[in-house]
């Protein structure tokens, strides 16, 4: 396609001049997006509905930014009050946090736990068994 095309030809800037300890690589267009989160310590990302859920079936926490305001506003409420991510400011305060975040193992064990206790992949199995107790509560009423 038309955009494939224009990204492969856009020069990935170098991360030489960051400073981190971690081997980083810019992602700007995959097929493989599961298999880099499934990977990844932290996604740097703006708290869009489709995106947060991804890092949240991985359970990858998060560093999110620029939230437009509504639902994107509200995910990035929901995400930080239950801590499974960081908001970053519009300043070079962002680069520290990240930073820190990713030095600080303890606290991103503790943001990837929230994310795994917020696992709603058995969700389709818990709305069956929810149907099948409300069958059952209607017929049994109705006797």
């Amino acid at each position: 396609s038309l955009k494939k095309t224009k990204l492969k030809k856009f020069k990935k800037p170098s991360l030489k001049k960051f400073h981190h300890s971690k081997p980083t690589e810019l992602i700007y267009f995959t097929t493989e997006i599961e298999k880099y989160m499934k990977i990844s310590d932290l996604i740097i990302t703006k708290p869009g509905g489709l995106t947060v859920s991804e890092a949240l079936a991985c359970n990858l926490p998060m560093a999110i930014f620029d939230a437009i305001p509504g639902q994107e506003e509200e995910n990035a409420e929901f995400l930080i009050k239950n801590n499974m991510a960081i908001q970053l400011g519009k300043d070079f305060s962002s680069k520290e946090s990240i930073t820190a975040l990713l030095k600080d193992s303890k606290q991103l064990i503790k943001m990837k736990e929230a994310c795994i206790s917020f696992d709603k992949s058995d969700s389709k199995e818990n709305i069956l068994k929810e149907i099948i107790r409300l069958v059952n509560e209607k017929n049994n009423s109705s006797i």
